[in-house]
């Protein structure tokens, strides 16, 4: 007796062959299909790896800087022609001259056409306005009119107010002579300050002097323009 095993498909099929011997041979064939099922199962064993790009890009940011100013009133615009106190509009915002005026004649001492002139005695110009981010103030000054010349010693100074103009404190030295100037003489002052400021430029004794081209020079918004 045998039995043979044949595959296909996955499925077995058996083969049963049964054979007698003399004297009484014979032979005898069985099948049997599909007695025996096989089940492949198959594993993918194969790994799989995730790979996470912990690359991380960057774009730099660079802060951006202040930009540097320089404004300058030229006193070209505006007019005041009495010394009593009151305000005038200039090309960089309100001033206040105190024993004032625009002088556009003859014996003033001008880069232009005009510039402010003081009186005799004590005067001023205040700026109505404040200026942020200021750093240096820088103007020009002569003594107005050499043929009336009186030898009195005169002062010059620069204040500065940090409340709007309530108080105001010196900045700097005070500019003294008693000598005759009559070309421009720069005078420059730096400023520190982290607030808005306000300027005033005072003056005690004589003769009449001639003030132009005050310049302000910062960095970022310095809350104000020059308009002409």
């Amino acid at each position: 007796m045998h039995i043979i095993l044949l595959s296909g498909d996955g499925v077995l099929t058996a083969h049963l062959h049964l054979k007698t011997l003399a004297p009484f041979a014979a032979e005898w064939w069985y099948t049997f299909p599909g007695i025996i099922t096989t089940t492949k199962n198959t594993t993918d064993t194969t790994n799989t790896t995730t790979t996470t790009d912990t690359t991380k890009t960057t774009t730099p940011v660079t802060p951006t800087q202040p930009k540097p100013y320089s404004l300058t009133e030229t006193f070209e615009y505006g007019s005041k022609i009495a010394y009593a106190p009151a305000n005038v509009t200039l090309s960089s915002g309100v001033w206040n001259f105190d024993e004032a005026i625009i002088g556009s004649a003859t014996a003033d001492i001008k880069n232009g056409k005009s510039s402010a002139r003081t009186n005799y005695g004590d005067c001023a110009i205040t700026m109505m306005f404040d200026v942020t981010g200021i750093t240096q103030l820088s103007f020009k000054y002569a003594f107005n009119d050499p043929s009336s010349f009186d030898n009195y010693p005169t002062t010059l100074q620069l204040m500065m107010s940090t409340n709007g103009g309530v108080t105001f404190n010196q900045v700097g030295n005070t500019i003294s002579t008693d000598k005759a100037i009559f070309t421009f003489v720069t005078a420059s002052f730096k400023i520190t300050t982290n607030t808005k400021v306000r300027f005033r430029i005072q003056k005690t004794g004589s003769p009449k002097i001639n003030l132009d081209d005050i310049t302000f020079e910062g960095t970022g918004d310095p809350g104000f323009t020059i308009t002409k």
